[in-house]
């Protein structure tokens, strides 16, 4: 009764990391495209939480620990990469030998936390429905806690016992757990698209009117106090009511897609791309001064021009676009006024004939 007491107390630390763990590093997960010192990092924590269980582990002979050290090595391996599985189970690994002396149970130990760590990653990788994953999981932590158990374990009434309560507590907590990072990933899920929308337009993806203005004056400060220069170019697509009017608003639609991709394509990753509504598109230009800033907008107007865009009744149109430049200190020593100065430029340009830059 004590000892399945003491599990469930094992339990409630292993829940309690990652709900915290969840709230603090919501944004900070690993994911397969993430760089590596990321999910090295990753790893580490998950391998501290392994450690956290090991200090309040089971004593069940002098040299013989239980606790749920390797779940956190599957919930790496499951929810976030091969990598960060396999760091968890070496922290462990180290950690029960560096806490509780080398011993032939520390070494089964360690060796067993570097087999399941193997063994899960790889399952991880698999094209397979995360419950599935989980079952091959636990499968492979039955086999290898219970070989290492088998080796240590000399009384075979004890081993029985050991093995009854490891595998049943190993099951509840994994369903537990299996339910708690599926509410966990949904809600993360959801918690990013409603991130996403704040900041995104939704129609091509851009940052929207409410993030440039957010990011305008955080590059305008930036560039004030590292005395940068600074570039606005403001697009507007010319005669695009006719687009809408001559072919409807779906496939107006598909022309604003396309003018986003294009200027992804056509402006530097470190530029800072948005719609800031209808067919009114700007480019934040950091550390651009203004001859580099007119060469850019001329290669986005030349690249429209020349682009064909693809209805979906697969009829291709043409369109051109206007652009207004202001730069930073070029133009005015007050960056506030970029915007404005910008706006006017687009004016000018649209006056003066369409599909021009002006400055």
């Amino acid at each position: 009764m004590e000892f399945a007491r003491d599990m469930f107390f094992n339990a409630t630390i292993l829940v309690s990391f990652i709900t915290l763990g969840n709230h603090l590093f919501r944004d900070k997960c690993a994911t397969p495209s993430s760089p590596m010192h990321r999910k090295i990092l990753v790893g580490i924590l998950s391998g501290i939480l392994g450690c956290l269980l090991m200090v309040f582990s089971v004593q069940v002979t002098p040299q013989i620990y239980v606790d749920f050290r390797n779940i956190p090595i599957i919930m790496m391996a499951l929810y976030t990469t091969f990598p960060s599985a396999v760091v968890t189970s070496l922290v462990i690994g180290i950690f029960r030998i560096a806490y509780f002396g080398i011993t032939q149970s520390s070494i089964t130990a360690f060796t067993a936390a570097i087999i399941i760590g193997m063994g899960c990653g790889f399952v991880g990788r698999m094209n397979i429905k995360t419950p599935a994953k989980w079952v091959l999981s636990v499968l492979i932590v039955y086999i290898v806690a219970g070989t290492a158990f088998t080796i240590l374990v000399k009384n075979s009434l004890l081993l029985r016992d050991i093995l009854t309560v490891y595998c049943i507590g190993i099951a509840v907590a994994s369903l537990l757990m299996y339910f708690l990072l599926e509410n966990v990933t949904k809600a993360n899920t959801l918690y990013s698209q409603m991130k996403d929308a704040a900041q995104k337009d939704y129609l091509t993806g851009l940052n929207n009117v409410r993030q440039f203005d957010e990011l305008i004056n955080i590059t305008i400060n930036r560039a004030k106090l590292l005395n940068q220069s600074l570039s606005i170019l403001f697009i507007d697509i010319d005669f695009f009511k006719k687009v809408n009017d001559t072919f409807g608003h779906f496939e107006g639609d598909l022309v604003l897609k396309e003018l986003g991709n294009i200027l992804r394509n056509t402006c530097r990753s470190i530029d800072i791309i948005s719609r800031n509504g209808g067919e009114e598109f700007s480019v934040i230009l950091t550390d651009c001064p203004l001859a580099q800033a007119i060469e850019v907008a001329d290669r986005i107007r030349e690249a429209v021009e020349q682009h064909p865009f693809i209805l979906s009744t697969g009829r291709k149109i043409n369109i051109s676009v206007s652009i207004g430049v202001s730069s930073y200190p070029e133009h005015t020593v007050d960056p506030e006024k970029l915007v404005e100065q910008a706006d006017i430029a687009l004016y000018n340009a649209k006056r003066a004939g369409r599909n021009l830059v002006s400055l």
